[in-house]
């Protein structure tokens, strides 16, 4: 145990930890600190002065013990000890100082008390350890009793002075500062002498069991001085280990699953597997075989990492354990440590017994193996995870819309939903009561890149992969009493400014809004009212700038990532703030949002369009015209992007197109979910029955067999009898049946007319609308529910709200055609209004290309970009982020984008930091609907808690080697 007392310890312990600590705190500083008032940015720079200089303190005396060769002494210990319990103390008196109470707590870690404990208690525990080994040069049984009973004494007189004490000294003295200060000091002094005196009675102990294996056969006449103690720890010693190896972690366990998950969840059977191999391993006798004991020894190296763990993860709650003492899991939270203390003698033992009989080297080889092989074993599992999730979402959201899919193993990914949605439970007791400390961050950073599943998206993935809705309570509590009266808040005044670029010959259109919450009433019980409506963007229209007044300083909006605009927002409704956003909903459909308004307040905003030809343009009930005719020169030919793969064109061009209708032909989207086995029968009597009322020939129809996955076929082929296509599995992916038929069929001379066969529309997965297909099918935006009472109802596709129309084989709706140089034919709406094209035969955009900020061939560019991202799914993971940083360099919004207007500097700090991590991450992961703060650890912090931990481990092995 004399190696604890080496100079490595220090920069292991103390010296890397606080390093790590520091820096987490510097980051939490870089974001609050302009929403710091003078006395909080002095308490900050206090602690940090403190932090630092007991940093460089204990690093120039580690280099030095290094230097000079020296071990630790005890006063630098001592001196530990009680440095940092006064850090630690200040911390907790200026908690409110450093993070007053104005700090939205959305931007910090969900416990700052996690990041002290987790760093500062493994030093405090190592600088006792230090006091306890240079005050033992000796080892006695009497000692060692008496050591233990002070520690059990300890909750006892506690308890009396707590019943006893507290009372009569408020009744004796007035109350004061000094005394909550007196108070304070006494307890954390009791529980420093609480974990001395148990500390140094479990290292006598087992400092004693191990000089008694080496002398147990000579030394008899010390034997028979402690005969009764050591003949009942010798006779006994298989019952105490049963007792403390086996019994007391499986009943730790148990009950901490029974309260809940007090201390985290540990309720998977692993922990339980695992704790009852530890403690056959432990209890194994020391046979003088030496195969057999070097399988035991690699087994107790295995599964020592197991104990290790729990050793840290009560290694911060140890102080309490006095106060619990008296209670069974107050017991239990010192078992670990017991074991560690135990395991680390035995590991010792078994290394001394291997060295007679096989080399060193494979002997420290095996034990370095043995240690790390439950660590990998969870980051290949985790990895596993990972590769089950991406697909899934690959998929999903990123698959391309022609060809055959790969098959996902769906019970794997099952168990991995119940994981990512076990990691969004709510907090209890500083570890989330759902959640295994330290396990659950790095299975976030690793798995879901420090984001998360928003619960819709969990039940769409379950709902399309295993065939069943899981229903998780979800409640977006921030809405509560944020929700404007539909007629509550209107426009009041509208102002239009255009002017004419003839340079790059485009229109730039300010539009300034005034808006009144119209409700006056001004009872204490009056709700905070929100602005929202829906723009519709005419073709070849973006967004350029957009501003928000808060209070008496006009805010334009930051251009952030969309996902990460929307979480700031939703956080700040519910600190009740002032932000303002605009982002796309779908197809050319822009959300405007703004908040708050109080009775009978008026509020200015207004957004900035950039466009080629005049529009006519609606907000709300307003119908405005952008531009001027007089001023537009005339635009008679396309007009293509950079990359050429958007293309405008103008609405004297679309005059000179000829009319055509298109053809159609029926797709039936058959319901082949699992369970529908036995509505096989009745389907295919429900479609012949429907082409023969609409007298329709199945020469020219088609089949898609729908679950998970989708087959195509003619249905001209033997479609009712092939087994092969008649397969129930999963759920009734509908979405995606229609995308591949919409995407299948673009820009062709026969459309399809789609037909859902299905008892109810309400049995599909069918979570977004097909808005972007407009531009392929500008005539035909309706599909049909083929249903049980074989009733046929109309949808729109375009909101997925039913309609009343009635199914028409023949097409009635004429639509613009134009063929390019290339010989591509493109379909256009027959309107008096632009259109723009995708050209997917052109090169794909890139992050590299030069683009003017707000100006309309950029918006033309980055449509193009938006077009190969939307129909080329496969794609997403390299198109994001160039889209991404594209219109961040042309400050034009896109559907990837959005813009938000910000009260303050810290906000946009957040913000910033946020989108950071989102676009390091997956594209289809979100930060969550649920109230998420500022990530726990980042990417660089998350590395370093893992190499740290990793090097605590490695230094017991080459302490046990040495």
């Amino acid at each position: 145990m004399r190696t604890i007392l080496q100079a490595r310890w220090l920069l292991l312990v103390n010296t890397l930890p606080l390093a790590i600590l520091f820096g987490m705190y510097v980051g939490i500083y870089q974001i609050i600190g302009t929403l710091l008032a003078e006395e909080n940015t002095k308490a900050w720079l206090d602690m940090a002065i403190i932090l630092a200089l007991l940093w460089v303190l204990n690093w120039g005396y580690a280099v030095f013990l290094l230097l000079k060769k020296q071990e630790i002494q005890l006063w630098y210990a001592i001196f530990v000890l009680f440095a940092y319990t006064i850090f630690f103390l200040q911390y907790a008196e200026n908690e409110r100082l450093l993070i007053p109470p104005n700090v939205p707590r959305w931007m910090l870690p969900n416990s700052m008390w996690e990041y002290v404990g987790t760093f500062l208690m493994p030093l405090l525990f190592h600088a006792l350890m230090v006091v306890i080994v240079r005050l033992t040069p000796s080892f006695s049984f009497t000692s060692a009793w008496k050591n233990l009973a002070f520690a059990l004494l300890v909750p006892f007189a506690w308890y009396f002075f707590i019943v006893l004490a507290v009372p009569l000294i408020n009744r004796s003295f007035e109350y004061h500062k000094i005394i909550d200060h007196a108070l304070v000091l006494f307890s954390v002094s009791v529980a420093v002498f609480f974990l001395f005196s148990l500390c140094k009675a479990i290292y006598i102990f087992v400092m004693l069991q191990l000089q008694n294996s080496k002398q147990a056969s000579q030394d008899t006449e010390i034997q028979k001085k402690k005969f009764n103690l050591v003949h009942f720890l010798e006779s006994n010693d298989f019952l105490v280990k049963i007792a403390v190896g086996v019994i007391a972690p499986l009943s730790g366990l148990a009950l901490n699953q029974a309260l809940d998950n007090f201390f985290g969840n540990f309720e998977h059977y692993f922990f339980y597997l695992i704790a009852a191999l530890n403690g056959v391993f432990l209890c194994l006798p020391p046979l003088p075989k030496p195969t057999y004991r070097l399988i035991l020894f690699a087994f107790r190296s295995f599964t020592f990492t197991y104990i290790f763990y729990f050793f840290l993860v009560f290694l911060p709650v140890l102080p309490i354990a006095m106060a619990l003492l008296l209670t069974v899991i107050g017991s239990l939270t010192l078992v670990p440590l017991i074991l560690t203390f135990i395991q680390i003698q035995q590991l010792w033992a078994d290394m001394q017994y291997l060295y007679a009989h096989f080399n060193r080297v494979v002997v420290n080889v095996l034990l370095v193996v043995a240690l790390l092989m439950l660590p990998v074993a969870v980051h290949f599992l985790y990895l596993s995870d990972k590769k089950a999730l991406h697909e899934a979402l690959d998929y999903v959201y990123a698959s391309s819309l022609e060809g055959e899919s790969k098959k996902i193993n769906a019970m794997r990914l099952e168990s991995v939903l119940e994981e990512v949605q076990r990691n969004k439970e709510k907090i209890n007791w500083g570890w989330r009561n759902r959640q295994s400390p330290y396990l659950s961050l790095y299975y976030n950073w690793l798995v879901l890149d420090n984001l998360t599943l928003s619960t819709e998206k969990i039940e769409k993935l379950s709902n399309i992969f295993v065939g069943e809705s899981k229903d998780y309570g979800y409640y977006d509590w921030r809405r509560w009493g944020n929700n404007s009266f539909p007629d509550s808040v209107k426009i009041s005044k509208v102002n239009v400014n255009s002017t004419f670029n003839k340079e790059k010959q485009f229109w730039t259109s300010w539009i300034d809004l005034e808006i009144t919450n119209l409700d006056t009433a001004t009872t204490p019980f009056s709700r905070q009212s929100e602005y929202r409506t829906l723009l519709n963007l005419p073709e070849g229209c973006w967004i350029s700038d957009y501003y928000l007044w808060i209070g008496e300083e006009k805010v334009h909006g930051l251009l952030a990532e969309k996902k990460t605009a929307m979480w700031v927002y939703n956080e700040i409704l519910s600190e009740r703030r002032d932000p303002g956003l605009l982002h796309y909903t779908s197809g050319n459909q822009v959300s405007l949002r703004v908040f708050p308004f109080v009775p009978s307040e008026v509020r200015k905003t207004g957004l900035q369009l950039i466009h080629k030809e005049p529009i006519h343009f609606q907000i709300d009930s307003l119908n405005l015209f952008l531009g001027d005719t007089l001023t537009q020169p005339k635009f008679d030919k396309p007009l293509a992007s950079v990359s050429k793969q958007a293309i405008y064109l103008p609405k004297a061009f679309k005059k000179q197109l000829p009319k055509v209708k298109r053809a159609t032909y029926p797709h039936f989207i058959v319901n082949c979910s699992k369970e529908k086995e036995k509505k096989q029968a009745e389907y295919q009597k429900r479609i012949n029955q429907f082409l023969a009322n609409h007298s329709l020939s199945k020469d020219k129809a088609k089949i898609s067999f729908t679950n998970t996955y989708i087959k195509t076929v003619d249905l001209s082929e033997n479609w009712q009898n092939d087994k092969e296509k008649w397969s129930f599995e999963g759920g009734f992916y509908l979405e995606r049946a229609i995308e591949k038929i919409l995407f299948e069929n673009r820009n062709q001379a026969q459309i399809p007319q789609i037909i859902v066969v299905s008892d109810s529309l309400s049995e599909a997965v069918l979570g977004k609308n097909f808005k972007e297909y407009q531009v392929f099918y500008p005539e035909n935006q309706v599909f049909f529910l083929l249903d049980a009472q074989d009733e046929v109802t109309a949808y729109s596709l375009s909101n997925l709200e039913k309609i009343n129309e009635s199914y028409t084989p023949q097409p009635t709706i004429e639509v613009l055609a134009w063929k390019n140089e290339e010989g591509q034919t493109f379909y256009l709406p027959d309107s008096e209004q632009a259109s723009v094209v995708w050209n997917e035969k052109a090169t794909p955009g890139s992050e590299e290309v030069a683009l003017a900020q707000k100006d309309w061939e950029s918006g033309l560019y980055l449509q193009g970009q938006w077009f190969a991202h939307t129909f080329h799914p496969e794609r997403t993971d390299q198109e994001w982020l160039p889209l991404v940083k594209n219109s961040f360099k042309a400050q034009v919004m896109t559907p990837v984008t959005s813009f938000i207007s910000l009260e303050n500097e810290a906000q946009r700090q957040a913000l910033l930091q946020k989108q950071e991590e989102v676009l390091q991450a997956k594209k289809s992961l979100d930060i969550s609907e649920d109230e998420v703060r500022m990530s726990e650890w980042s990417y660089s912090s998350a590395m370093l808690i893992g190499i740290y931990l990793l090097f605590l481990l490695l230094a017991i092995s080459v302490k046990l080697k040495n």
